[in-house]
Parts: C-alpha cells; structure tokens; sequence
C-alpha cells in the first residue's frame, strides 16, 4: 500500500495514518506496531487534519463523507456528507490554525466550512467558485485565521471571509496576456502572514502581499519543463524552497522574488520539502528513493538516507529537528536520526494521507 504523506504530531510522539480500507490508526514512536486503531469506515480515508490544540481530528473519506473524531477515545463526534455533483476525492482538508472551522472541499469547486463543534455546515462557497474553468487544487488559512485562500489549476485564486462568508477578492489572469497564472498546483501562506505564494508549470511562482492581496512579483518561463511542487517556508518567512520535476531544488527570496540557490544531486524528480525547524537545513525526498539532507549555508549534500525502494513522497522533521520521518510507495514509513544517518524503525503497513501538524 502506497504511503503518501507524512506529519508528526506537536509534541512529536503521534503519527496518524489511514489505509484503503477506511483504517484511521495512530502510530507511537519508539513503538514497534500500531498502538491503536482510532476509527473504521466502510470506505477509503483520503484527508486527514490535526485540530490545532491535539484534541481531536477531522477525516474525509472517498465516498464523500466528513468526520470529527475525539483522539482519546476515538469516537466520532459529527459527520457531514457532501453532496455528489459529479465523481471527485476531497482534496486535503485544512484546519483552521484558531481551531474554529474545517474546510470540506472537493475538486469541483466546493468549498464549505464545518463547525467542529458542531459538525454543521456553517458557510459555503459553492455558488461563488462555480464559475471557475477548472477543479480546485489547493486550500490555505491564513495564519490568524482571518482568511481563507483556494486556487484552480488554470484560472482563479479565491481570497474568502470565513466569518460573512463572502468573496473578498477573485484572481484571474492578472499578469498579462500570455502570462496567466494558469497551472497552479500549490498555495501556501509565509509564516509571518505577510505573503501569500502560489507555484507550478512552466517554473510559475507567484508572490502576492497578503495585506493588499496584489501581486509583487512573478516569475515563469513559458517554456521551461519545470514544475513546482511542494512549498516549505523556513520559520522566519524569509526565504521558500520549491521541489521540481526535473530533480531540483530551489531556494528563493520573496521580496524580491530572487532565487538564491539551485540545490542539485537527486536524480528523478524531487517531490516532497520540509525545512528543518531550528537550523539553515533541508530534508529532500526524490522519485530517486533517496533523502538528501542539505546544508543551505553551503548549498551541499551532507547526508543521503537509502533504504526505501519505491519514491519518497514526503519527509518531515520532528518539531524538536532531532528526527525525520519519511514515507514512501514502498509502503514504509521510517524514522531517521538524520544527524547520524540512522535508521531508528520501519513502519508498514500504513497509508499516511494528508496529514495536518496539530
């Protein structure tokens, strides 16, 4: 069974996964199996997402159905169907870092939010994105919660009020003729909330002041075979690296948009980022089955993990940086000591789906 993505909890002793088979179970580090298993359905889990304060999680299931779910007995507190306009998985939920909504969104251009109290549809904004030309691929909270941000592959950024539920702002084609922004495949906010970014084909990655919500610069090239994927901000907001397609890795400044640093070495495409959360270093998974640790200072290679036997698909470190967790199409996730280049366990047996950081 595939294992596609990855997120500690934040005292670093959790990790939930899902499986096919509707399994929502917890994992405990420093243990060698599955410590319980919080929640069955009778279908898929596709989506799963920490509330902020570790009390209880939100999961989405490929039938359509949401799920509140209580982490310390497992049981589940609310559910909410999404009505089937046409065949679609949800795409990742979001959690609002107030822990005060739920995103419940699928890929043609449905967005609503649940009140995780209680399990109610509180706003939707279904009417306002259907005219977009194209399936919703990405969602982001602001991080004072006081907005709500999606894109769609080809056209449209939609900046939302969670608390009136009205549009804001909607972003279509503003760079010019020829030069949309077009191929979106990823958005995210800077830590700081200063701003917004969003990235992919053709090397597109746009930076938008997040007070103002115009556009501050933007870079692509028309035809470049590259594409963004994956963003991951260091802690102070200063600086974004990008994996590629075409096994790279790219360091930026967003203001200005400069890139400071080409990071190569991996030999397939590089699919998953994660800046370590205390130091000047990046952890890196590649179709290449290979984990690179990188010292940005010098822009080297200090550390290659082997193991895995399929594609990496997301790496994670502990919030303490003392440990990285990575996770693959082998069907394993495992533990590092990445200072040491150790293997601590191998976990199977585990389908970890977008997972949120409590």
């Amino acid at each position: 069974t595939e294992v596609s993505h990855l997120a500690w909890s934040s005292d670093g002793k959790t990790i939930l996964s899902s499986d096919p088979a509707g399994n929502v179970k917890a994992w405990q580090t420093g243990a060698s199996r599955v410590s319980r298993v919080l929640f069955r359905h009778k279908q898929g889990i596709n989506s799963l997402a920490w509330n902020p304060d570790g009390s209880s999680i939100a999961c989405a299931t490929e039938d359509g159905h949401t799920f509140i779910i209580d982490i310390l007995s497992g049981k589940k507190t609310h559910s909410q169907k999404i009505e089937r306009r046409t065949p679609y998985k949800n795409i990742p939920l979001t959690w609002s870092p107030d822990g005060r909504h739920v995103t419940n969104q699928n890929n043609h251009h449905f967005v609503s939010l649940v009140d995780p109290q209680t399990g109610k549809t509180t706003i939707s904004f279904y009417e306002e994105f259907k005219g977009a030309r194209s399936s919703l691929v990405s969602a982001a909270w602001s991080p004072d919660s006081r907005r709500l941000v999606t894109c769609s592959f080809s056209t449209q950024i939609n900046l939302c009020d969670p608390e009136t539920g009205t549009l804001i702002r909607q972003i279509s084609n503003e760079l010019g003729e020829g030069n949309n922004i077009g191929g979106l495949l990823d958005i995210s906010w800077s830590p700081d909330g200063k701003y917004l970014v969003t990235s992919g084909m053709r090397e597109r990655l746009v930076v938008w002041d997040a007070s103002t919500d115009e556009i501050l610069h933007h870079h692509t090239t028309r035809d470049s075979p590259q594409t963004f994927r994956g963003h991951s901000w260091n802690p102070s907001g200063s600086h974004l690296a990008l994996g590629g397609f075409n096994s790279e890795i790219t360091i930026w400044e967003p203001d200005p948009l400069v890139k400071i640093a080409t990071l190569t070495g991996h030999t397939s495409e590089v699919k998953t980022v994660s800046w370590h959360p205390q130091e000047n270093r990046l952890a890196s998974g590649s179709g290449d089955q290979t984990i690179k640790i990188w010292d940005l200072d010098s822009g080297k290679t200090t550390i290659t993990l082997r193991g895995h036997t399929n594609d990496v698909n997301d790496v994670d470190w502990s919030p303490n940086g003392q440990i990285l967790a990575s996770c693959s199409s082998d069907g394993t996730l495992r533990i590092w000591d990445a200072s040491k280049a150790y293997l601590l366990e191998s976990k199977t047996s585990a389908n970890h789906l977008n997972l949120k950081k409590r």
